[in-house]
């Protein structure tokens, strides 16, 4: 004897409106749940199911969009002052950052890759500077397959440490006035 109606601006098996659970969200940003929570007069609990509810739902969509990555770049940002890092995946053929995971280790890393396998089947290349974090996690999620490309930044500096370094030991060994005579000319 109960009948029921499909209503547009509600999500089936919500108690809530598809616009509440966006407002929740966008007010989430700027505010801690149980702040909301007294501010609206919702449970604190509630707040929080409907903002990982709707979080979950925009994650799906983010995943979905991103294009099949054939070339991708990981790097780190320093976030705020002191050592906190994001890893940043970017697809490097379209120049569009895909992916963002807290932290630089190289579990940080892997939990980007775990997240973005479903677009990396056809990977060919990651490029990423020295650290053996990212390197250590691309050749456990992704595999030995794909060719690791270490940017030129870092070799260049490499390189010209060693440069410097010989510079200096053959400095050290010969005598002074050589070393005036090399300064002028």
């Amino acid at each position: 004897g109960i009948k029921t109606e499909k209503l547009d601006f509600v999500e089936r098996n919500k108690r809530y409106s598809k616009e509440l659970g966006k407002e929740i969200t966008r007010y989430t940003k700027h505010l801690s749940n149980q702040s909301l929570s007294e501010l609206i007069g919702i449970s604190n609990t509630t707040i929080y199911r409907i903002d990982k509810s709707q979080l979950s739902k925009r994650y799906e969509e983010h995943i979905s969009k991103i294009d099949e990555v054939y070339n991708m770049c990981i790097d780190e940002v320093s976030i705020k002052k002191g050592h906190k890092y994001l890893t940043v995946f970017t697809n490097y053929d379209t120049s569009k950052v895909i992916w963002l995971e807290k932290g630089r280790k190289s579990n940080d890393c892997e939990r980007g890759l775990v997240k973005l396998k479903p677009k990396l089947n056809k990977l060919h290349a990651v490029s990423m500077d020295l650290w053996k974090a990212y390197e250590k996690a691309v050749d456990k999620v992704i595999g030995k397959d794909v060719l690791i490309v270490f940017d030129k930044f870092h070799l260049a500096k490499l390189l010209n440490k060693a440069i410097e370094e010989e510079r200096r030991d053959y400095q050290n060994k010969i005598s002074f006035e050589e070393r005036l005579e090399i300064k002028k000319h």
